[in-house]
């Protein structure tokens, strides 16, 4: 089964690193691993379990994005991203669903790429990732945690 992934707010914990960003007095690039303490516990062995058969989705333009990306998932190998550059995640999934096999799984904690993938992706199970005590909308099914994916 092939995992398709959001970045933050799923597996990264945005909140979290926009208060360290406050304090950091540089804006050199990250150093590798640097911003992997903001991935969310799951997140780690989530994807290192899954390997090839996950793709993390996210919305970012790659080229503002790479370094950033890579800080957080330094140490994890086989690991692919693939960038929309502000499109939604449906309109760029859409033409690769395919390759991803039958029933491929996106999760994500924003409705609007939920409804993106909706409309443009039928056939891809959906869920929607509520960490803490936030609360989803009830079009999708709810998970807490990545472990909680089929």
């Amino acid at each position: 089964m092939m995992y398709l992934v959001d970045f933050s707010g799923t597996i990264f914990d945005l909140s979290a690193f926009e208060a360290y960003e406050r304090t950091r007095s540089t804006r050199e690039p990250f150093e590798p691993g640097e911003l992997s303490r903001f991935l969310y516990p799951d997140a780690r062995g989530f994807l290192m379990d899954k390997g090839n058969a996950a793709i993390i989705v996210t919305a970012a333009e790659q080229v503002a994005n790479a370094n950033f990306m890579q800080s957080a998932l330094h140490g994890i190998p086989r690991i692919a991203v693939m960038y929309t550059g502000g499109k939604p995640k449906g309109e760029s999934l859409a033409p690769h669903i395919a390759m991803y096999g039958q029933s491929p799984v996106f999760v994500d904690d924003s409705p609007e790429h939920l409804t993106s993938m909706e409309t443009s992706c039928p056939g891809v199970r959906l869920f929607q990732m509520c960490r803490g005590e936030r609360e989803g909308d009830g079009r999708w099914p709810i998970v807490r945690s990545l472990v909680e994916l089929p």
